[in-house]
């Protein structure tokens, strides 16, 4: 099977040679062995005689190579990605395309198993590379789920961070234990081709809310309470769960003079604030009022004018008359992170005694 295979591979080398034109006509070549520059070595070809573009294939015992001669490389060897011809080398060199070892095809990104129990992953590829070089392409299978940033050491040829998107560190659950993992090494880090989320799946959990950071990184809000709505915060960065409305009371001295009055104790910033009152005499009462700061409107108690006359206001919220030149009338003059303000106003001689109110805030 693995002659067969060889067989098949060198046909297919071959049929890449169809179609070149004759003054860019290439050679293929043979041999037994990588390096060693004798009889049989791929390097012991005289570069003298090599063009670019001429193809390789060595059969060893295990392995069977297919290389393509890049004339300009100049790339330092670095066997078995790299050979250098031992004579006349200058700048052609011999670059690996393919490889087939045991009779399974391994490409220019080699593949083997980690063994380690953490996020420090650990590989042995044979043939053993010589160093990092910007390009190589590595697979791996994963043995553990990664819980954080991880590295991955080849060879003992040192660690080096696994990344994603460029040069994000990953994310709990972007490894997922036994998945064959893709990597790039990029002159400083390993970028990760296939990571199991862009989120880190096991980070996650059901109905947590992705969210982008003001620097542009990934964040999740986890789920909140039963019958909470979902709201941005005040600084205007986030989302966050709340019930978003607050129901309070705070009451009126109808003698008091002109001038605000801070309600706070709400929490958040309301957008509306709807008001209710109750009767201190039998001709004052507030029905409804509502406000948000900049549109202000109550529907009130007018029987100062007649027995169970209604009245309505277009610019306050609150409506509180004796008669007609004898009130409190209040409107929302700021909307704050904790409440709101009310300006008051009183005209002539109201009389003595308070009025009940109370106040729906919506978020």
């Amino acid at each position: 099977m693995k002659r067969f295979l060889a067989i098949v591979l060198t046909l297919i080398a071959l049929l890449s040679f169809a179609g070149v034109p004759a003054a860019h006509a290439v050679n293929g070549y043979g041999a037994t062995a990588l390096t060693g520059g004798t009889a049989g070595c791929l390097d012991a070809i005289n570069g003298a005689t090599l063009t670019d573009g001429d193809k390789a294939f060595v059969t060893t015992t295990t392995q069977f190579y297919v290389y393509n001669l890049d004339a300009s490389s100049a790339t330092a060897e670095s066997s078995p990605s790299v050979i250098s011809p031992d004579t006349n080398a200058g700048t052609k060199r011999w670059e690996l395309v393919y490889i087939v070892t045991n009779g399974k095809g391994i490409d220019e990104g080699k593949y083997a198993a980690d063994a380690q129990a953490s996020d420090t992953y650990v590989i042995t590829l044979s043939p053993v590379p010589a160093a990092y070089y910007t390009g190589m392409q590595i697979y791996f299978t994963a043995n553990t789920a990664n819980t954080g940033a991880a590295t991955l050491n080849v060879n003992a040829l040192g660690a080096k961070s696994i990344v994603k998107n460029t040069a994000d560190a990953l994310q709990t659950g972007d490894i997922e234990a036994t998945q064959i993992v893709g990597v790039v090494y990029d002159g400083t880090n390993f970028q990760m081709m296939n990571p199991a989320s862009i989120f880190g799946a096991a980070a996650f959990t059901a109905g947590d809310t992705v969210y982008a950071t003001a620097a542009s990184t990934l964040a999740k809000l986890a789920i909140g309470a039963a019958n909470t709505k979902s709201f941005v915060n005040a600084a205007g960065t986030a989302p966050e769960w709340a019930a978003g409305l607050k129901i309070g009371t705070f009451s009126r001295d109808m003698t008091a003079a002109s001038g605000d009055v801070a309600i706070t104790g709400v929490g958040f910033k309301p957008t509306i604030v709807l008001f209710f009152g109750t009767q201190q005499t039998s001709q004052i009462g507030l029905i409804a009022g509502l406000d948000d700061g900049t549109l202000h409107y109550c529907v009130y108690n007018a029987a100062y004018s007649a027995a169970g006359r209604f009245e309505y206001a277009s610019a306050t919220s609150i409506a509180l008359y004796e008669a007609v030149d004898k009130y409190q009338t209040g409107y929302i003059s700021t909307l704050g992170a904790d409440g709101f303000t009310i300006t008051w106003v009183k005209a002539g001689t109201t009389s003595a005694g308070s009025v009940q109110l109370f106040y729906l805030a919506l978020r």
